[in-house]
Parts: structure tokens; sequence; C-alpha cells
């Protein structure tokens, strides 16, 4: 029942339907090898054939048996584990379609398991929880006879504390006024920390085009003692103004010796004083006017 097929050029492809290991598969490329090793006459000549052989194994498959969440109280068990348990079908893996449930006995998916505990976490920390940790488990089942193996996973979570912000401070701004940049803060002292909305602030602050990109990430300092976070925006101010001019000189009227000369002047603040004010300042001149 074995298969040889050609890949394409001088490429083979040879599919052992009953090997029984690694050994197996190492023995038949080695026997493979000897035979294309042997010196053939082509054409009058005597010719030495080499090739090199790579070997894929397939292991079994594993099912997903039984799926737990342990060690939460801060979110609902089925909220966790549908983050895990639903999944999205679509055609040819388009990020649309119809959620259906993961069910046992389906194939188990370890990247979507890791996955599923990085959201968890950041779930976590949307919702303050600085230190919360998801850590998936996997025990593996002996395979049943004539069946094959399962495993049954567990999210263990580790929630910790929630901390609230305490002090939002700004480090760099030699020019811009603070209140220019907390402005742009989708947080308050007082809330409960969300990383998602740290994130929204500091893109937020950046798109002022007031300071050099990208910026630092912010400094988060956690104070376990008291449950608060101190947050601090690291920005460098950037030349904002901009001079352009334009000059236009040409002769006059036929028989007029005066020539013509013309031309403006402008100058573009967005950050007028620090203050995060627009100034547009424009001066033109020419031969019988002038305007500001």
């Amino acid at each position: 029942q074995d298969v040889v097929a050609r890949l394409g050029g001088d490429e083979f492809a040879v599919l052992l339907t009953e090997a029984a290991g690694v050994e197996v598969a190492e023995a038949v490329a080695d026997r493979i090898l000897v035979e294309l090793g042997k010196p053939m006459w082509v054409a009058g000549r005597e010719l030495f054939p080499s090739a090199s052989i790579g070997i894929a194994l397939w292991l079994p498959r594993y099912r997903l048996g039984e799926f737990n969440v342990q060690g939460n109280s801060r979110f609902p068990t089925e909220i966790l584990a549908g983050m895990f348990t639903t999944q999205r079908r679509s055609v040819l893996g388009l990020p649309f379609g119809t959620s259906r449930e993961r069910e046992a006995g389906e194939v188990f998916d370890q990247p979507a398991l890791t996955k599923v505990a990085s959201d968890i976490e950041q779930l976590y920390r949307n919702e303050g929880y600085l230190f919360a940790q998801v850590i998936p488990s996997v025990e593996r089942v002996p395979a049943p006879a004539g069946g094959e193996p399962r495993v049954n996973v567990t999210l263990a979570v580790s929630e910790q504390q929630p901390f609230y912000i305490r002090n939002i401070t700004f480090r760099g701004n030699s020019t811009t006024h603070e209140n220019v940049i907390r402005d742009r803060l989708w947080i308050l002292p007082g809330d409960v920390y969300n990383e998602q909305r740290v994130l929204q602030s500091y893109q937020s602050i950046g798109g002022l085009g007031f300071f050099e990109v990208p910026m630092p990430l912010p400094d988060i300092r956690p104070d376990p003692q008291t449950g608060h976070v101190d947050i601090t925006f690291n920005v460098k101010e950037k030349q904002t103004g901009s001079v352009n001019f334009g000059t236009v000189f040409g002769g006059g009227a036929y028989g007029d010796r005066r020539s013509r000369f013309a031309g403006f002047l402008g100058y573009q603040q967005p950050n007028l004083f620090g203050q995060g004010k627009q100034a547009n300042l424009r001066a033109e001149y020419g031969y019988g006017r002038s305007t500001l």
C-alpha cells in the first residue's frame, strides 16, 4: 500500500502507510540510497547518481476530551471556557462565518489553547488584574483499543488583586503644556487599571504630532502593598513649525522699464507656545501691493 509520487523535477515522495516508527522509515531510506547510488551506464558513459532524503513522521492526532477552568471568580466559567470552545467556521478560513462549539472528540488545537490563555490574561489586565496568570494544563489520556488518544485540558487561573491608577505623569515635554497631553488620555487617576486604555492613551499622545515617534513605552509601576499603579508617559519634543516662501520676477508692460517682483512668506505652527493651538502667518508682497 506504499505510494511513490513525483513532486516535480528531480523531487519524489514516498509515503509509507504501515511504518511502525522512525526506525522503519530510516531503514527504507537507507535502502533507497543504496539502490540510487549504484553506477549506471548512459550513452556509453558510466554515471554515479546520488540523492538526499528527508523524513517527516506523522504522529497520532489527539482528540479533545474534558475541558475545565479553575481558580476564576471575576469572570464566570462559561465566559472563559467559551473563549476556547467557541470557534468561527468560514469558507477559505476567512474571519467571518457562523459560530459553533468545540466538542469532545474534535482534534485538539494546541496553538488555539495557547492563544486563549493569552487572551484571558489580557481580559484580566483590562480589569485591573496586572499579575493575573492563566496556565493551561494538558493531560494525555491513552488511546482506547482501536481509537485515538485524547487530552483533558484545564485552564488554571491565578487572579491576584486588582490595581487602581494612582498617578499619571509625563516626562520630556519641555515645550508642550501638560494639559494638552492630558486631554488625550483615556484613563484617569482612580480608575481601575486597564491595559487597553493605556495603549489607546499612548497612541493618542503620539498622534498629536508634537513628539518624536515611536515614543518610548510608558513606565508602569505597580505597588502590590497598596494595590495602586503609577504611570509615566515619556515623550521627546520635536520641531513643529515650518516656513515656506515663493517669488516671481518678470518684466512690465511693453515700454515700461520698471521690473515687477512679487512673492510670499509663510509660517505655520501647530503647537503655538506649547498650548496645542494652530497658527498660520502669510505675508505677500509685490509691485504696487503688500498684504499680511
